[in-house]
């Protein structure tokens, strides 16, 4: 699996980077400092998974729609703003639950998953939604 991790904090990205690898021990990475590569990261890299603060699901490149999972409105509105303009239609949720409600109900190519939620992790999201994917 190849992966590219975005994240403004030097420090995120290493802690990140070391989860994500205790995780997934054959995981690749590349990683960018700035949040602006993200629709070039998009659209240039042949990314089997994107993490910035947040998660991209599998089908990066050919996802139609994104759910975005974000607490903070700004960024939500700063992605969902860059990504429209890359032809991508957006939905949002603000934290865990809701953000497995909205990936069963919107079923998106491609998810934005904030690590740090309310109610429940991006990890353990990202988990129980791999784990139902497994099973179908």
């Amino acid at each position: 699996m190849k992966l590219l991790l975005i994240d403004d904090n030097p420090d995120d990205r290493f802690l990140t980077m070391r989860d994500l690898q205790r995780e997934i021990p054959d995981l690749q990475m590349a990683e960018v400092g700035d949040a602006r590569t993200l629709a070039q990261a998009i659209e240039t890299g042949s990314f089997d998974v994107v993490v910035t603060d947040y998660w991209l699901g599998d089908g990066v490149t050919m996802a139609a729609k994104v759910l975005v999972v974000e607490d903070d409105p700004i960024l939500v509105e700063t992605l969902e703003y860059n990504l429209t303009r890359q032809g991508y239609e957006v939905c949002t949720a603000m934290d865990g639950l809701a953000a497995l409600h909205a990936a069963r109900q919107e079923r998106p190519g491609l998810i934005v998953l904030d690590v740090m939620l309310p109610k429940l992790d991006g990890f353990e999201v990202c988990r129980v939604l791999r784990r139902e994917e497994e099973k179908s």
